[in-house]
């Protein structure tokens, strides 16, 4: 994996630790072209449910949300889940990742990790074993402004 806007999707999650992140990091994702949304606690239930159905039918594809969207939401297709903070426990990593790749689809789960979460990455991979891909990021761009003829591939 050269650059990570090269992991071909056509729905994500992007989950992350705090409401105030998921605003963010939404609302950056969006000045950078992609079809883009937050869904938190803080939202009213008719809110989310507004989130979610644009998501379902397409206009948005890349959802950025807290771990309110790690259980109970099943998004058939849904190609990839990215981890922009680890979560406290494994278990809850585990639900995260447990989003994509559902009704026998393959999915792909991304992490980012700096070394400060390194005892996490320990737990985690302790609960789900030696799958996983180790990129160096640090001397790459992680967001560039996303291609308008890129969106689903």
């Amino acid at each position: 994996m050269e650059k990570l806007e090269e992991i071909p999707f056509g729905k994500a999650i992007v989950f992350t630790q705090t409401k105030v992140e998921a605003d963010r990091l939404a609302k950056h994702l969006r000045s950078l072209g992609f079809k883009t949304a937050p869904l938190h606690g803080d939202y009213s239930q008719s809110r989310r449910e507004a989130v979610l159905r644009d998501f379902r039918r397409g206009r948005i594809n890349l959802l950025v949300a807290t771990d309110v969207a790690s259980r109970g939401i099943d998004i058939s297709d849904l190609d990839v889940v990215f981890n922009f903070r680890l979560p406290q426990n494994a278990e809850s990593y585990v639900h995260r990742i447990g989003r994509t790749g559902r009704a026998g689809r393959k999915g792909i789960a991304v992490s980012f990790s700096p070394v400060s979460d390194d005892n996490r990455f320990i737990r985690i991979r302790k609960l789900v074993g030696n799958s996983f891909e180790f990129v160096n990021l640090s001397e790459k761009p992680l967001l560039r402004r996303r291609k308008k003829k890129s969106y689903r591939r």
